[in-house]
């Protein structure tokens, strides 16, 4: 037994229940309110402008994205093997979609629903090509090979 488990037991604590002697300081962190300067254009308006010209697209986009109050940064994920990734979709149309993973014969195999007007994500694997779909299946953009960790997908309102 171990001197940690021996003087907890002579307390009558289990070894879990004891507390570190010194707590180390808070690290101090700086939060900014306002983007940078130079920021990407957000998400709903790259949406309206692709709407506005009558084009849908993936777009790709260097800043982060908030979903449920936590901000994700897309970065290039690896272009070999099949690693882990999510995929998010900003579903700005008033229709309920789904994501839908390509399989190799061009069928789609429909998962996470996205309601309108909401955000959703979907587990994924790097490497391979998914698609957002309509309750008919339909595709509703273009189909797209998962190229980053954290990838983001909006489709615009019509």
């Amino acid at each position: 037994m171990n001197t940690a488990v021996a003087v907890a037991a002579a307390a009558g604590k289990e070894a879990w229940q004891l507390k570190p002697k010194t707590i180390p300081p808070p690290i101090a962190l700086t939060v900014h309110s306002e983007p940078p300067a130079a920021a990407a254009p957000a998400p709903a308006a790259a949406a309206a402008a692709a709407a506005a010209d009558g084009d849908v697209s993936v777009v790709l986009q260097p800043h982060s994205y908030d979903f449920n109050g936590k901000l994700y940064m897309p970065s290039p994920a690896p272009t070999e093997g099949y690693p882990p990734v999510f995929i998010y979709c900003d579903n700005l149309s008033d229709k309920r979609l789904r994501f839908a993973m390509v399989m190799p014969d061009g069928t789609t195999k429909p998962y996470r629903t996205i309601h309108a007007g909401e955000k959703n994500r979907q587990q994924a694997y790097a490497n391979e090509t998914w698609s957002i779909i309509d309750a008919a299946g339909k595709d509703v953009v273009p189909r797209f090979k998962v190229t980053q960790v954290n990838q983001w997908v909006v489709v615009p309102r019509k």
